[in-house]
Parts: C-alpha cells; structure tokens; sequence
C-alpha cells in the first residue's frame, strides 16, 4: 500500500509529459501512382544541432532564373526557381528547365543541410528525384525511401517552380 501513492504520482506525470510533447504539423503527399507518404509541410520548421555542434553544411549550384519572354512561343527553353523550401534536416529550392513544354532539367538551386549524415542522405536522394521528375516529365514522382523529408521539400519547391511557368 505504501507504493501506491509513488505510482498513482508517476502515472500522473508520465501523461503530463506525453501530452506536453510537441506534435510536428504532418501531411500526406501524393508521390506517385497510389504512394503516399507523410512528411512536414513547406512551412520551415526549426531545426537544432546534435549536442550543441553546430554542424552545418550548405551546397550552393547556380541559382540564376531565366524565363523566355512572353511574346515569344512556349518552345525554347524556359527556366524558373522554386521557392526555397525548409524541411527537418535542412533546405532546399529546385530549379526546372522546360523545352518544347517538357521538363528537360532539374537542378537544385540551393541545398543546405544541418549534419553530415542528412548530407549523405540528400548526396543519395537528390540525383534521384532528378531523374524521376525528368522520367516522369511531371512533379508526380515516387519520392526516394529514406529520404521522405527531402523528397516533400524537394516536390514542394518543384511544384512551386513548374506553377511559376505554368506548367500543369
């Protein structure tokens, strides 16, 4: 009987602690053809270093945009820059090409990541998802398993990049 009072206490301040937990804003993305796969949203989220490291790493490419003028036919190649999209291990934008209104390039704009081990994981994932929007000629790709962050900032900031010229 003594105990009882000690497990009533701790029972009481385990589900404080659960229901104090932070929940992270989730969604389901449609990836591909029936797939889906739940991630953060575009929103930046704050990210912290492992034990007070501050670990960074950050992998610029050429982040220059250009866009055919208006006048001219939708046939030459226009370019256009998503935005910049925060997710939990870093950000990224991605930069898409269209010729002849097909996706003929996708590039990353910027990439940062908070750790090496994300830096491993995205060296991993990115040239994937390149290939599949290139293979696919549309942002309804598949994603890269293991990469679910990655690949929802990285269809997040293709979508915004292909709406930028008017790409459906």
């Amino acid at each position: 009987m003594r105990r009882a009072p000690f497990v009533i206490a701790g029972t009481i301040a385990g589900t404080a602690a659960v229901l104090a937990f932070p929940v992270e804003a989730t969604h389901a993305v449609s990836l591909g053809a029936g797939a889906s796969t739940k991630g953060v949203s575009g929103a930046s989220t704050p990210t912290t270093s492992p034990a007070g490291t501050s670990a960074s790493s950050t992998t610029s490419t050429s982040s220059t945009t250009t866009t055919a003028p208006s006048s001219t036919s939708k046939t030459g190649p226009q370019s256009a820059t998503g935005a910049d999209q925060s997710f939990r291990y870093g950000q990224l934008a991605v930069t898409v090409t269209l010729t002849n209104g097909k996706i003929s390039n996708v590039s990353l704009a910027t990439v940062s990541e908070t750790d090496p081990r994300s830096a491993s994981i995205d060296g991993y994932a990115l040239p994937r998802l390149e290939q599949q929007v290139i293979n696919a000629d549309s942002a309804n790709i598949d994603g890269v398993s293991g990469a679910t962050f990655t690949s929802d900032a990285f269809v997040n900031s293709l979508t915004s990049a292909l709406g930028k010229l008017g790409f459906k």
